[in-house]
């Protein structure tokens, strides 16, 4: 689909070691991800039909589609 597409994202990641011992580590892994995705599509404008009977059709679209995913 056409349209003006606004994308926002955040993503941070960090991996922490500490050691118990000579022989013993403790780790910890963190992921954080924030996605926000915005669509306003465009209005739209099809002909069709034969050349002696040509028809158009106009579709204007009003409001905004929002995807967001967060982990």
């Amino acid at each position: 689909m056409k349209g003006d597409y606004r994308p926002v994202y955040t993503d941070a990641q960090t991996y922490w070691t500490y050691d118990l011992t000579p022989n013993v580590e403790l780790g910890f892994l963190g992921l954080y991800s924030r996605n926000q995705y915005t669509l306003v599509p465009d209005d739209r404008e099809t002909e069709f039909g034969p050349f002696n009977q040509a028809l158009r059709f106009t579709v204007y679209f009003d409001g905004q589609e929002r995807t967001q995913f967060e982990t």
